[in-house]
C-alpha cells in the first residue's frame, strides 16, 4: 500500500484476514472545541441529577453553562444519559463554531424507554416488541422513537444518537443527515482498580468478565473460552461503578472504547481489542445527526459536520445488519476501513465527498461462541448506494456460508 494514500480510520497495518488495515484512535477534536465541551460538562452533572428527578421534563442548560448561548435556535434532542448529554453537547458546540454564531442550538432531554427499564436483558426486550423476524433491530428503538416522535411533530430539529443504537430502518419521514468524524469503533477491556491484569489472556481461568453484548459474550467466548461471562446492564459509569464496587463478582468489564473516552475514562482501558479477532459493533464509535426528510435547512446546517469516511463505512455496515436482520441482539460484528483514491494532479482540500475503496468485514457467531462465519469483501464507493451494495454483499456471503441456520437459533430464543 502505497505511503501517499490518505487513510481514513485506518492505521497502516494490514488486517492479515481481510487486507483490511485496522482501525485507529480518533483524536476527539481540536483544543478549541474540546474546552468548549469541558466547560459545559462541568453543568452537565447538575443538569442530570434534575433529569433523574424530574425525567419527563425536558431540561436546557442554565444561564450561567459557558454554553448557554448556544442553545437558542436550531432545536436539539437528546436523551437525558450523561453519556448522551455529552455527546450532543459536544455536537452543538462543533456546529456553533462552524457556523461562526449566526445560528444556535438550544438542547432538551427526553426519557426514553430503553434507558427507563436498566434491568432488562436486551434479548428480553427485543422479545416483547416486533415480530420474530425484526424483534431485535425494533427493539432499538425503544432508545429513539419517543426522541423521533417529537421529531415528526416538529418540537425539535434534530437528535443526536449514539449510532449503534439506531435501528437500520428509520420512521418515515426520518432520515440520518449527517455523520460526524467516528471514534475509536473498538471494544474496551476495563480490569477491576487494584489487580495487576494487562490483557483478556492474563485474566486467570475462571475470572467473571462482565458485558450487556451479545456480540461481545459471543466473542469472549470464542476466543477465551477460560473466562465466565456474565451480564452487566447500565449506562457505561454505572458498569464502571459496578466493577469496581468491594462485593463486585466482575474482574473485569468489556464495554465500547469511544464510550470510555467521551466520559474521560480513558485512564481506565486496559486494553483495546481490535482486530482481526475483535470485530466491533455496526455504528460503534460513531454518532447520527438524525432530521426530518423534508428539513432541507437541517440537513445545509448539519452538512459541515458529515464526514465523508465516516458515512460511507457506517452505511455499508448498516446494509449488513439490515441485510441480515440482526439487531442487536444476534452477535453480529464488523470491522470496516475506506481508503481514498489518490487524485490525479493536485487535490481539492474542500472536496468532502470522493472515490475510495471499501474494507469490510461482517462476522457471525453462535451462541456458545462455538463458530464463528466470517465474510470479506471490498470494492469501489463513488456514492453511498455503493458502500450498500458492498454491505449486502457482504451479508449474503454470510448466509450462503450459513449464517441462515445461525440466524434462526436466535429467532427461536
Amino acid at each position: 500500500m502505497s505511503s501517499s494514500l490518505k487513510l481514513e480510520g485506518l492505521s497502516k497495518a494490514s488486517s492479515p484476514s481481510d487486507d483490511a488495515p485496522a482501525a485507529t484512535v480518533y483524536p476527539l477534536g481540536d483544543e478549541e472545541q474540546k474546552s468548549l465541551t469541558k466547560a459545559a460538562l462541568s453543568h452537565i452533572n447538575s443538569m442530570v441529577h434534575h433529569i433523574n428527578d424530574h425525567p419527563d421534563q425536558p431540561f436546557r442548560p442554565p444561564p450561567e453553562c459557558p454554553a448557554s448561548d448556544v442553545f437558542k435556535a436550531v432545536r436539539v434532542g437528546s436523551r437525558n444519559s450523561k453519556m448522551a448529554l455529552i455527546q450532543t453537547s459536544s455536537v452543538a458546540a462543533a456546529l456553533y463554531k462552524a457556523h461562526h454564531g449566526f445560528f444556535t442550538f438550544p438542547v432538551s432531554t427526553h426519557s426514553v424507554q430503553g434507558d427507563r427499564d436498566k434491568t432488562s436483558a436486551f434479548r428480553d426486550l427485543a422479545k416483547a416488541h416486533g415480530n420474530k423476524q425484526t424483534a431485535a433491530d425494533t427493539a432499538k428503538s425503544l432508545w429513539t422513537l419517543e426522541i423521533e416522535a417529537r421529531l415528526l411533530a416538529g418540537d425539535i430539529d434534530l437528535i443526536v444518537h449514539s449510532l449503534k443504537d439506531v435501528p437500520t430502518t428509520l420512521p418515515d419521514g426520518c432520515e440520518i443527515g449527517a455523520f460526524p468524524h467516528r471514534n475509536d469503533p473498538t471494544d474496551a477491556l476495563l480490569v477491576k482498580a487494584g489487580l495487576p491484569y494487562k490483557s483478556l489472556e492474563e485474566l486467570p481461568a475462571g475470572s467473571v468478565v462482565g458485558t450487556c453484548s451479545v456480540r461481545r459474550t459471543a466473542q469472549l467466548r470464542h476466543y477465551c473460552p477460560h473466562l465466565i461471562i456474565q451480564e452487566c446492564r447500565g449506562n457505561v459509569d454505572t458498569r464502571v461503578a459496578k466493577l469496581d464496587a468491594n462485593d463486585s463478582p466482575y474482574t473485569a468489564i468489556v464495554v465500547a472504547a469511544a464510550g470510555i473516552v467521551r466520559l474521560n475514562l480513558e485512564h481506565r482501558i486496559t486494553q483495546r481489542l481490535s482486530g482481526p479477532a475483535y470485530t466491533y459493533a455496526v455504528g460503534q464509535g460513531a454518532l447520527g445527526i438524525e432530521i426530518r426528510k423534508e428539513d432541507q435547512k437541517a440537513r445545509e446546517l448539519v452538512a459541515c459536520i458529515d464526514h465523508w469516511p465516516t458515512r460511507v463505512r457506517c452505511l455499508a455496515e448498516r446494509a449488513l445488519l439490515r441485510f441480515l436482520q440482526g439487531g442487536c441482539s444476534a452477535p453480529i460484528g464488523v470491522h470496516s476501513a475506506f481508503v481514498r483514491t489518490p487524485a490525479k494532479g493536485e487535490p481539492n482540500v474542500n472536496d468532502n465527498h470522493y472515490e475510495g475503496t471499501l474494507y469490510l468485514t461482517g462476522t457471525l457467531l453462535h451462541p456458545d461462541g462455538g463458530m464463528e462465519i466470517r465474510a470479506h469483501e471490498k470494492g469501489q464507493v463513488k456514492c453511498t448506494a455503493d458502500s450498500e451494495t458492498i454491505g449486502k454483499s457482504v451479508g449474503k456471503k454470510i448466509l450462503d456460508l450459513g449464517g441462515a441456520q445461525i440466524l434462526d437459533i436466535f429467532k427461536a430464543m
